[in-house]
C-alpha cells in the first residue's frame, strides 16, 4: 500500500489537518470527530491529528480533570500531549487541593510548559472568606498557578471571578503578555518597590479587557513608574483593545486611555451619574484619531439619574466627537432601570446627529435599548414603535446598516 507521505507532501498534509482542525473550532472547540477520525488512519496522520486535537485543553469539572489524570498515567506519548496543549481553560475548585498538598490533577499541571494562552476561573462554587482569597490557597498551589501565568510562551491570560488579594508581584515576569483580561480580581495592596533582582521590564498588552472596579484601579496603578529607571509595569502604547465593564468611577479608565497611542475598539459599560457623564467625551477624544469601533453600554438608574435627562446626555456625547472621527462602527446599549421613559420625541437624535456631516466612516449603527420596569403597568408601547416612529431614516439609509432592538422586562 501506498504511504501517504508519497502521495502528498508532507507541507501539504499539515496544512489540511491545520484546516480540518479551523472547521472544527468553527462550531465548538471540543467538536473534533473529523480529526480523531483522521488520527486511526494510518501514523502519518496520528501526530499531526493529536497536535490540533489536543491544542485547547478544558478543564472545568470533577470529571474531566480525572479523565486528563487517567490520561497520562496510562499514555505513552505523554511528554508529546503537554507539547501539543497551547490553550489551556481551567476550573479551580476547594477539591484540586488536600490539607497535605496539591491533588494529583494540579500537579499535572506544571508540565504543561508550551502554552501560549491561559484561562483561570475562581468563580464557581467559591467559599467566601477561604476559596476566593488568593492568599488562603495553599502557597504549593498559588506557585503552580503563577507559574503557568508566567510561562515564557504566554501571550494571553485570563483570570475570572471573584478573586480577593491577588498579588500583582507574581505578574511581573509575564512580560510576552499581549492579552490580558481581569473579570472581578481584587489585588493586595501595591508596593513601593519591586522584588529585587526583577527585571526592569514592561508588560507591553495590544489587548486589555478589565471589569470590576478593583482590576481597574490596578491597571491604572501599574502605569506609572515603578522600577528604579521610570519603567512601568504596563505599557498601553500599543494597545489595540480596551473593554473596561462595571465602572462606577471612570476617571480611572480615563487615566488608562491617556496612556494609550494605538487604540481602535474602545468598549465601556457604566454608571449614568453626572461625574461619569462629563468623563465620556474626554475619554473618547483622547483616541479619536484611532478609533474604529466604539461600544458604549450605559446604566441608567432612578437614584442616580433624572429620566429627563438621559436622551440629552447622549445627545452631548455624540455632538461631542461628531465631525472628528474616523468611527466605522457605533454600538449603543441603553438599560434604563427608570420607573418612567425619556421624552418619546427626543428618541429622534440618532437620526439627527447620526444623519448629518460628521460621521465619514460610519457603516454600521448598533442600538439596543432595554427598560427594566415594575409590572405590565409600566409598559410603554411607544417605545416598541421607535423603529417606525424615529428610526425610519436611519433603517432606510445606503451608507449606515442600521440594527435596533428593545427589550422590555420586569424586574
Amino acid at each position: 500500500m501506498t504511504s501517504l507521505i508519497e502521495v502528498l507532501p508532507f507541507d501539504i498534509i499539515e496544512t489540511i489537518v491545520y484546516l480540518l482542525a479551523i472547521d472544527s473550532a468553527s462550531d465548538h472547540p471540543s467538536q473534533n470527530e473529523t480529526l480523531q477520525a483522521c488520527s486511526l488512519t494510518c501514523q502519518t496522520l496520528l501526530p499531526l491529528c493529536q497536535k490540533q486535537i489536543f491544542c485547547f485543553v478544558l478543564i472545568r469539572d470533577v470529571e474531566s480533570k480525572a479523565a486528563l489524570v487517567k490520561l497520562i498515567q496510562h499514555s505513552q506519548h505523554t511528554p508529546r500531549f503537554f507539547e501539543y496543549v497551547r490553550k489551556l481553560d481551567y476550573l479551580v475548585e476547594p477539591t484540586d487541593w488536600e490539607a497535605s498538598g496539591p491533588t494529583s490533577i494540579v500537579a499535572l499541571l506544571k508540565h504543561f510548559t508550551k502554552l501560549s494562552s491561559f484561562m483561570i476561573d475562581f468563580q464557581v462554587n467559591w467559599i467566601a472568606g477561604c476559596y476566593n482569597n488568593w492568599t488562603k490557597i495553599p502557597p504549593e498551589v498559588r506557585s503552580t498557578f503563577l507559574s503557568l501565568m508566567t510561562l515564557p510562551t504566554i501571550t494571553s491570560l485570563e483570570i475570572h471571578g471573584n478573586l480577593l488579594e491577588f498579588d500583582h508581584i507574581g505578574l511581573l515576569p509575564s512580560t510576552s503578555l499581549r492579552e490580558l483580561r481581569l473579570n472581578c480580581v481584587g489585588f493586595a495592596d501595591w508596593d513601593d518597590s519591586p522584588p529585587v533582582n526583577t527585571t526592569a521590564k514592561s508588560i507591553k498588552l495590544h489587548k486589555l479587557d478589565i471589569s470590576f472596579d478593583q482590576s481597574v484601579e490596578w491597571v491604572a496603578t501599574t502605569l506609572k513608574p515603578y522600577f528604579e529607571d521610570g519603567t512601568s509595569t504596563l505599557d498601553l502604547r500599543e494597545l489595540k483593545y480596551l473593554k473596561a465593564i462595571s465602572c462606577y468611577d471612570l476617571s480611572l479608565v480615563a487615566e488608562i486611555c491617556k496612556k494609550t497611542h494605538l487604540l481602535e475598539t474602545l468598549v465601556l459599560t457604566f454608571m449614568c451619574h453626572d461625574k461619569n457623564m462629563q468623563l465620556i467625551t474626554p475619554i473618547i477624544a483622547a483616541s479619536l484619531k484611532t478609533l474604529t469601533t466604539l461600544s458604549l453600554n450605559f446604566i441608567f438608574v432612578c437614584k442616580m439619574t433624572n429620566y429627563d435627562g438621559v436622551l440629552p446626555a447622549i445627545r452631548d456625547i455624540l455632538q461631542g466627537i461628531a465631525g472628528q472621527n474616523i468611527l466605522s462602527v457605533l454600538e449603543l446599549q441603553i438599560n434604563l432601570f427608570l420607573h418612567h421613559t425619556p421624552n418619546i420625541d427626543e428618541w429622534g437624535i440618532f437620526e439627527e446627529i447620526l444623519l448629518a456631516p460628521g460621521w465619514p466612516s460610519l457603516a454600521q449603527f448598533d442600538l439596543e435599548v432595554t427598560h427594566f420596569i415594575d409590572s405590565t403597568d409600566d409598559v410603554d408601547n411607544r417605545l416598541e414603535r421607535l423603529h417606525e416612529t424615529h428610526f425610519g431614516g436611519l433603517a432606510s439609509s445606503r451608507s449606515i446598516a442600521f440594527n435596533f432592538n428593545i427589550k422590555i422586562l420586569i424586574s
